[in-house]
């Protein structure tokens, strides 16, 4: 069936324009014509997974120094040029990339690439600036702390990745912040800041003619340096169900649920994004009518899938009254068992790829929203144009593919269940025991062979 939806497309990528500069740094400009603003957005393809263990935090440590100060600028100059032209800066750290940029009125742009390009390739990392921000980031983890879902979803990442370093939090830990030294960021900055890993984005009101001279002026002549490789080892997930429970003075329970899930360079990507929209997208998604609406287990209830070049997850979380969890995961169940073998109707799935698609569309109207799409369909899936992929497997997605996704990942015996409460209430034995004794519904399949012959075939269980 031709999704309505199609509608929605927009021409933003044949208006892209990419070049390869001389020093091996890809750069993506959109003549960004709605308003006269700018986003100029530096992205390096290193996030916290590439650490290892002692040098977790480290990579969102340099993230907080960058604008600290230069070489030749201290970083009250950094900020001064920056608020003098109406604009302001960031930074983010995620698990696969860091992103740094600068956003104001589109008179902003020159200043923000010599800003940019100094603070990136040039960071002075002044010892007793990073002896302050050491502390930030400190007080960072203990504020993060007092939100309880927080807490859960990084005990829930550690047990559900094995090998993978998803399990560790990007903020990394208080001992390994307080060891890191001047040379430590300086290190890891030249192992992973070279052109090459990187990808400037500028969208913005201003012609190509006038921006290029402008990005080859400060982007051209950049450090040489040796990128590091790294050999990410396989993720085998858990073996059997597994029961995390964390104890704290809340008045309410919270719950997390993870289950194996794909990389955003798999196929399968788009189409876990349109079952997480089925099972738990908003109000009118199966897991709320169910379990909020007609049973009244849940407080909130939602579905996501997290999908990082690594191996991903799906995940299922929410707030409840601690008394309902056993019976939230039993209904979980069989609302994931229904999808799995009943598959899901026409106009509910066309439903979801509308509200997806719409939702992919409103994330690119402003120049700093569409400058990070395209930052990171870049450094996730090697280039911007992917973004087509995406919104083509998402058109096409018919409810056999529904079914055939939802089978491929749905394996019970690879969940992961988090619980937060006043008290621990069951055990890991009594969640095995409760999933091993879930009655999985069998629906037959019937398909005709050449000869006409029609054939009813029942799945049998063990």
């Amino acid at each position: 069936m031709e999704s309505s939806a199609k509608s929605l497309e927009n021409p933003i990528l044949k208006n892209v324009i990419e070049k390869k500069l001389k020093s091996n740094l890809t750069v993506l400009f959109y003549p960004y014509k709605r308003e006269d603003v700018a986003t100029i957005k530096l992205c390096v393809k290193v996030g916290s997974v590439y650490e290892t263990d002692s040098q977790a935090g480290i990579t969102h440590l340099i993230e907080h120094m960058i604008f600290k100060g230069t070489e030749t600028k201290k970083p009250e100059d950094i900020v001064g040029a920056i608020e003098k032209k109406g604009g302001y800066m960031n930074a983010f750290t995620s698990y696969d990339y860091t992103c740094y940029y600068v956003a104001g009125p589109s008179n902003i742009i020159e200043t923000a690439l010599d800003i940019l390009s100094d603070v990136v390739f040039h960071p002075y990392f002044d010892p007793e600036e990073l002896k302050k921000e050491k502390e930030v980031v400190i007080e960072e983890m203990k504020m993060r702390l007092d939100n309880p879902m927080t807490v859960l979803f990084e005990n829930v990442m550690k047990a559900s990745y094995r090998n993978f370093p998803y399990y560790r939090p990007i903020i990394g830990f208080p001992e390994t912040v307080r060891s890191f030294t001047r040379k430590n960021l300086l290190d890891y900055v030249n192992e992973f800041y070279t052109p090459e890993n990187m990808v400037l984005v500028i969208v913005g009101n201003i012609t190509e003619n006038k921006l290029f001279p402008l990005v080859e002026k400060y982007f051209s002549n950049l450090p040489k340096r040796k990128l590091k490789k790294i050999e990410f080892p396989e993720e085998p997930y858990t073996e059997k169900p597994e029961l995390i429970w964390i104890e704290r003075p809340v008045k309410e329970g919270y719950f997390v649920f993870t289950l194996p899930g794909p990389s955003i360079k798999s196929n399968d990507a788009p189409i876990l994004d349109l079952i997480a929209e089925i099972l738990g997208g908003g109000k009118s998604s199966r897991l709320y009518v169910k379990l909020k609406r007609e049973l009244g287990l849940v407080k909130s209830i939602s579905a996501s899938s997290f999908t990082p070049t690594g191996p991903g997850l799906f995940e299922i979380y929410g707030t409840a009254d601690p008394e309902n969890f056993l019976k939230i995961i039993k209904e979980i169940l069989k609302e994931l068992e229904k999808l799995k073998e009943n598959g899901v109707e026409d106009e509910e799935l066309e439903k979801a790829k509308i509200q997806i698609l719409s939702d992919f569309t409103f994330s690119q109207e402003t120049s700093q929203g569409l400058s990070g799409v395209l930052a990171s369909f870049q450094l996730t899936r090697g280039t911007y144009k992917d973004i087509a992929w995406y919104k083509e497997i998402i058109r096409k997605t018919t409810p056999e593919d529904i079914k055939k996704v939802a089978k491929k990942y749905f394996n019970y015996q690879k969940l992961v269940a988090g619980f937060l409460s006043e008290k621990k209430l069951f055990d890991e034995k009594t969640l095995i025991k409760t999933i091993s004794s879930f009655k999985f519904t069998s629906t037959p399949e019937i398909f005709k062979m050449n000869n006409g012959l029609e054939v009813i075939l029942y799945p049998l269980r063990d």
